[in-house]
C-alpha cells in the first residue's frame, strides 16, 4: 500500500511538473506571438500614417479645385487651396457650409436626385456630372463638371469632388 501510494503521489507530482512546463511553453509561445503581433500593427499603423499624409498632400497641393463632403448632410469637410481661390471664400466660411450652398437655387433639386440616383444604383468609382451651375462668393455664375468619388471620412460615407470649371 505504501508503495501504491508512493507511486501515485510521485505521478501526480510528475503531472503537475509537466502541467507547469506546459504552461509556461504555452504563455512564453503567446507572448511571442502577442510581440510579433504589437509590432505587425506597429508597421501597418506607420505605413497608415504614411499613407495618409501622401493623400492629405495630394489633395492640399493638387492642381484642380477639390471638396470632400459628408454624404449624407453635404456639409463640407475640407476643401484644397485651389478651391478656396475658385470660389472666393475662406476655408473657415466653407467649413460652414454645404454642398448645396455652391450651387444656383434650380440646381439643388438635381444635386438630391443625383445623389439617390447613385445611391439607388449603387454605382462605384467615379460618377462624373454636369455641367452644373455653381455660384463663386462674389456671385459669379460658372459652369462646372465634377468628378465624384465616394470615400470614408471619420466613419461615414463621403465624396472628393474634383472641379473643372468654364466661367460665364
Amino acid at each position: 500500500i505504501v508503495c501504491v501510494v508512493v507511486g501515485l503521489l510521485y505521478g501526480a507530482a510528475y503531472i503537475a511538473s509537466y502541467n507547469a512546463r506546459l504552461l509556461r511553453q504555452g504563455r512564453d509561445r503567446l507572448r511571442r506571438l502577442n510581440e510579433g503581433l504589437e509590432e505587425r500593427v506597429r508597421e501597418a499603423l506607420v505605413a497608415a500614417e504614411v499613407s495618409e499624409a501622401s493623400m492629405r498632400l495630394l489633395f492640399a497641393s493638387g492642381p484642380l479645385p477639390m471638396i470632400v463632403w459628408d454624404w449624407e448632410t453635404l456639409a463640407l469637410l475640407e476643401v484644397n487651396e485651389q478651391a478656396l481661390t475658385h470660389y472666393g471664400y475662406t476655408r473657415d466660411e466653407v467649413l460652414t457650409m454645404r454642398l448645396t450652398d455652391f450651387l444656383v437655387r434650380e440646381e439643388v433639386p438635381r444635386l438630391f436626385a443625383f445623389r439617390e440616383e447613385a445611391v439607388r444604383s449603387g454605382r462605384r468609382g467615379i460618377l462624373q456630372s454636369g455641367p452644373w451651375r455653381t455660384v463663386r462668393k462674389d456671385g459669379a455664375i460658372v459652369e462646372t463638371e465634377i468628378a465624384a468619388h465616394p470615400i470614408v471620412v471619420t466613419a461615414a460615407p463621403g465624396g472628393c469632388i474634383r472641379i473643372e470649371s468654364r466661367w460665364q
